[in-house]
């Protein structure tokens, strides 16, 4: 048996596909990074124009922040790419991205000011357990 965690539903050949719920992500940053790559001010503008993270190439979170929130067309010039969800969370930390993270992975920093909600993200990924037997 082979399971997967997707944000796309359809099931794979054989397999089946379980809605397990959604996310709610917040586009965030820290201080430190609200100071140095957007000068104190939080724009749309600034914000699309300013180092972000990706997770992988497969991650349109980003790009639909830019054009859903940020009211821009996406690009990711700007961008890095770290597959590991803690790393999101570590490399926005240290200052030197900003990133949609799930509010409930950093609930804690939000609490503390450690990380600063820049923009809500209105639109939440679905989560899908995808199951398949071989």
């Amino acid at each position: 048996m082979v399971a997967s965690i997707s944000d796309v539903g359809t099931p794979v050949a054989g397999g089946d596909s379980i809605f397990l719920g959604f996310f709610q992500y917040v586009l965030v940053a820290s201080p430190r990074y609200i100071k140095t790559h957007l000068h104190d001010s939080i724009t749309p503008t600034a914000v699309a124009n300013s180092p972000a993270l990706l997770f992988d190439g497969y991650d349109e979170l980003w790009g639909r922040c830019q054009r859903e929130i940020l009211g821009v067309e996406a690009n990711s010039n700007q961008c890095h790419w770290l597959p590991s969800s803690q790393g999101f969370v570590d490399m926005v930390l240290a200052g030197t991205v900003c990133a949609p993270i799930p509010r409930i992975q950093i609930q804690q920093e939000l609490k503390r000011g450690e990380l600063i909600e820049l923009f809500l993200i209105n639109t939440y990924p679905h989560l899908y357990i995808g199951i398949g037997i071989n």
